[in-house]
């Protein structure tokens, strides 16, 4: 048990130091996590997702709790939010500490500058991966990087790709624009339970 929290400890401070960007910067070291760990598997992930993203606070830290609970129940938890935050925490107080005396620095700005292209890169790899957990069914997706056959319509989720469009659209007309985003995760959730997705 001290091991595995150890470990998850060390993994989630990596994830953490490393996931610039925000929240969804984090799903690609999350899924790579499962993978390389064997911790748990990306079906696993996506409803771990689902439930980070409908509970209120920090996507990432939501999702890293729900990580460590799995794996080690309400220590788990907690371990693995210290191990997200503490690196980030260390550098915003260093940060806060030497702000003043670089904010005129090219460096700096150099630095932050070149900070935004990995930003969006990373929200676009969460992106993706978001979408291929969601939409794409993990045995044909499987088969297809392996050489193996199968059914190109067994490859999409069309239950999920029917919800997304429907709420895109509802959610573009008249009145329905103003429904609060709370009120569609909801629905949706419903729908995800209703339709067993």
């Amino acid at each position: 048990m001290l091991l595995t929290l150890v470990l998850i400890f060390l993994q989630h401070c990596k994830i953490g130091l490393f996931s610039v960007g925000g929240g969804y910067a984090t799903v690609p070291f999350f899924e790579d996590l499962g993978s390389s760990m064997g911790w748990y598997d990306t079906g696993q992930l996506a409803d771990m997702m689902a439930i980070a993203q409908s509970l209120p606070g920090a996507f990432g830290v939501n999702l890293a709790s729900y990580v460590g609970y799995v794996l080690e129940g309400p220590l788990g938890s907690l371990i693995a939010v210290i191990g997200l935050i503490t690196p980030c925490t260390i550098i915003i107080i260093l940060i806060a500490k030497l702000l003043d005396r670089f904010r005129t620095s090219k460096r700096y700005q150099d630095l932050m500058y070149g900070l935004r292209p990995a930003a969006v890169a990373l929200l676009v790899a969460a992106g993706l991966t978001v979408c291929r957990l969601v939409l794409v069914d993990d045995e044909s997706w499987a088969a297809l990087w392996s050489g193996g056959g199968f059914v190109i319509t067994d490859l999409i989720n069309f239950g999920p790709l029917v919800l997304l469009v429907i709420v895109i659209v509802l959610s573009n007309i008249g009145r329905l624009k103003n429904i609060h985003p709370i009120v569609w995760i909801a629905v949706c959730a419903a729908v995800g339970v209703i339709f067993s997705f």
